[in-house]
């Protein structure tokens, strides 16, 4: 379809989009790691209808193996039958690999459908300071929620003086 560089209609909404509209998120310098992160990132997902203490979550955290371990635990969930959600960072060349439904990557269109879900939610509150991981990662327990998915495995980052 068109760009729709006029009056910002559905037209222009798409993936790629999506994807340059998250990209704008980046703040170089500053991983966004301030006090209110957290309560910020919880205000949202409770705005966006996601319930985290109903999401079964398997957090793997340190400082080297942390995405071969996610990806072996996320396997071996789904073969033994669960519906398995894996959100890792960083992605490699689609930023839909952050963020796989029982091993694999969202169609484009169910993607940017999620994405601008969440931008109108998140992004529409001009007190927002959300940045690229925190919108990310909402991004991802949305997702995870709206696939009903029945474990999540979560790489986490602690960073800073909290990581290992």
């Amino acid at each position: 379809g068109q760009s729709g560089a006029e009056g910002g209609g559905k037209e222009a909404r798409g993936f790629d989009e999506a994807v340059q509209r998250l990209s704008s998120l980046i703040v170089l310098g500053r991983a966004g790691q301030g006090t209110t992160v957290l309560p910020e990132v919880l205000r949202h997902c409770a705005a966006l209808g996601v319930d985290l203490g109903a999401l079964n979550a398997i957090h793997i955290a340190g400082t080297k193996g942390k995405g071969s371990t996610s990806a072996f635990t996320e396997r071996v969930l789904r073969q033994a039958g669960l519906r398995t959600g894996l959100f890792t960072s960083p992605h490699l060349i689609d930023i839909r690999e952050r963020v796989r439904i029982n091993g694999k990557l969202l169609p484009k269109e169910t993607f940017a459908k999620y994405f601008w879900e969440v931008h109108d939610t998140v992004l529409s509150d001009p007190a927002t300071e959300i940045h690229y991981f925190h919108f990310v990662t909402i991004l991802g327990f949305y997702i995870f929620s709206r696939e009903n998915v029945q474990v999540a495995i979560v790489e986490v980052g602690l960073g800073g003086g909290l990581g290992g």
